[in-house]
């Protein structure tokens, strides 16, 4: 048996091992998914989230610290030192200055005050905290929706590369058939058409190599734009990094990890920020106390015993009756609180009921998987034995054909089997919040240095 058709009977433990184009770099899967998770625009939006979410949390914390603040109104009238005689108390006469008379404000002031107590806004503060969290668990599901895009793009190329070599041996061998086709009709044992047929075999199976091909340079410019490629990226890719996919592994804990993943955990946060939100509702009815100090310096003077001033005071300010209206913020944010507990736990269901599905769907897969492969073994046997049917006249060129067309096909569909499991245990791994981490593996931090081909 020729070595085309040997290496395609075992198609479904075959791995591309074909040199890389030159100029081109090739990435593993993991090279590629810490490129897109440091230069990928999803991928930095999400850690700009993040980072405006901790600005939120530090203006919210910025009213329990002292505030410190400047005026000044100097200036210049053309009264400035018109001045007001008066007597005091005590029949003496008084001078006073008409440009500052009653003015409760100096031509410079520095205050100074710092908040005693003020429960609403302490659990504004809480709630502000939430958020960053919620943002930093968002950043997480981010990562794996993008781990998700690259590994199926890049999936999509040793997929169409697998279909471009497994479609060109099948093309070399069709040249065999055809050398054979026109000795047994020089011969006399063939008829024109059934070399026709042979000939037309072998352009279709030509035409499909080149449609693979082309459509693998296609997904490489879509794995190059999953992972930002700039400048552009001629991407060799490595199919041995692909990850192994283990049903049982997968899914082993799998529905108990459930409340464990990015989104459960953003709706369970979301749940405690509505709890806060009541809090802080509830806190408007309490009082605020605010200690304030100060001092300042008139300029011309407002009287004539003196100049400047240093005040030091607290403002506190009870909350009597204000039309119901913090009562019905509370109502609110009660009902609000509730919504939030109701979407947390029918998300649970669903994504439990999702997660057993996926489950279900991979063991299933790996038993079509595996009926795939043993299907497109049996049809390279059949080959086989076309073959040598038609080498001791006891077969036709059409046989072989038809088996050629029927391995060709049982092989492809073998490919695609192995690359829908994949597809799955990449959803499930997403719905678990641990894809990047499946790929990356625990301690990566960061992009790894691209192999270059000379």
């Amino acid at each position: 048996m020729r070595a085309g058709w040997a290496g395609i009977v075992a198609l479904g433990t075959s791995v591309l091992t074909a040199g890389a184009a030159p100029g081109a770099t090739r990435l593993s899967l993991g090279e590629a998914l810490a490129r897109a998770l440091a230069d990928g625009t999803s991928a930095r939006i999400a850690r700009l989230e993040t980072e405006r979410a901790g600005a939120g949390l530090g203006e919210a914390r910025a009213d329990y610290l002292p505030q410190v603040g400047l005026t000044s109104e100097a200036g210049w009238s053309n009264r400035i030192n018109e001045k007001l005689v008066a007597l005091d108390e005590n029949g003496q006469p008084k001078k006073y200055g008409l440009a500052t008379l009653g003015s409760q404000r100096g031509w410079l002031n520095v205050t100074v005050s710092q908040t005693l107590l003020d429960l609403r806004q302490w659990r504004k503060i809480e709630r502000e905290r939430l958020a960053v969290e919620v943002a930093e668990v968002a950043e997480t599901r981010e990562r794996d929706d993008v781990a998700f895009g690259v590994l199926h793009d890049y999936a999509r190329v040793v997929q169409l590369e697998r279909k471009a070599d497994v479609t060109r041996r099948a093309m070399a061998d069709s040249d065999w058939l055809a050398e054979r086709a026109d000795d047994l009709h020089g011969a006399g044992r063939a008829l024109e058409m059934d070399r026709a047929l042979v000939r037309l075999h072998r352009s279709g199976t030509s035409l499909q190599a080149r449609s693979w091909d082309d459509e693998a340079h296609a997904a490489q410019e879509d794995l190059r734009l999953a992972i930002d490629g700039d400048p552009p990226l001629r991407i060799e890719v490595r199919p041995e990094s692909l990850p192994h996919v283990d049903p049982e592994r997968a899914a082993s804990g799998a529905v108990d990890a459930v409340p464990s993943s990015p989104e459960l955990r953003i709706l369970d946060l979301r749940r405690r920020m509505k709890d806060a939100e009541v809090s802080a509702a509830l806190a408007g009815r309490m009082p605020t106390l605010k200690l304030v100090s100060g001092y300042s310096h008139y300029g011309p003077k407002r009287y004539d015993a003196y100049s400047d001033e240093l005040f030091v005071g607290v403002n506190l300010d009870v909350p009597l009756f204000d039309g119901f209206r913090n009562g019905n913020q509370v109502r609110g944010a009660e009902r609000e609180a509730e919504i939030a507990r109701l979407r947390y736990r029918q998300t649970l269901r669903e994504k439990r009921a999702t997660v057993r599905e996926l489950i279900r769907r991979l063991e299933t897969g790996r038993q079509r998987l595996q009926m795939a492969r043993d299907l497109a073994a049996t049809a390279g046997e059949q080959v086989q034995l076309a073959d040598l049917n038609l080498q001791a006249e006891r077969g036709d060129l059409r046989g072989a054909v038809a088996a050629r067309e029927r391995h060709g096909r049982l092989a492809l569909e073998a490919i695609d089997a192995e690359f829908a499991q994949l597809e799955t245990w990449a959803r499930l791994q997403r719905e678990l919040g641990r894809l990047a981490l499946e790929i990356l593996g625990p301690g990566a931090s960061g992009p790894a240095p691209a192999t270059p081909v000379p």
